[in-house]
Order: structure tokens, then sequence, then C-alpha cells
């Protein structure tokens, strides 16, 4: 969707379909590689810290609430 559409933002969950594992984060790292400018809302009830401070690191614009 973020190919085709070219968003300000996108918002992902961490725990996405198909498996609800770390598919969400799996997607925000490629957005963050292949579209840096792009901004990544993360949102989950459940929190792998690990995945998401990896994907936060590597950000130039972070906010954190």
């Amino acid at each position: 969707m973020v190919r085709d559409r070219s968003p300000a933002l996108a918002i992902v969950d961490i725990r996405m379909p198909p498996s609800h594992d770390t598919e969400g984060l799996d997607a925000a790292k490629t957005i963050r590689s292949q579209w840096p400018d792009i901004a990544i809302l993360v949102l989950s009830a459940h929190v792998d810290v690990d995945h998401a401070m990896e994907l936060l690191a590597g950000g130039i614009r972070l906010g954190t609430y």
C-alpha cells in the first residue's frame, strides 16, 4: 500500500496478519529503509521492546509518548 500511495504517514500495528507475530515491525523496517521520508506510527497492545527500539533507533524524526 505504501508503494502504491506514497503516504506521508504509515500506521502499523506490531502484530499484523497473517501470523500476528512481528509483521507490523517488519513492514515498518521495510518502509523506513525504502522510504525514509515517510513517518511511521507503530501501535500495539503487545510490545516487543527490543524490536521496537531497533526500529526507532534508525529514525531521524522520533517522538515518544
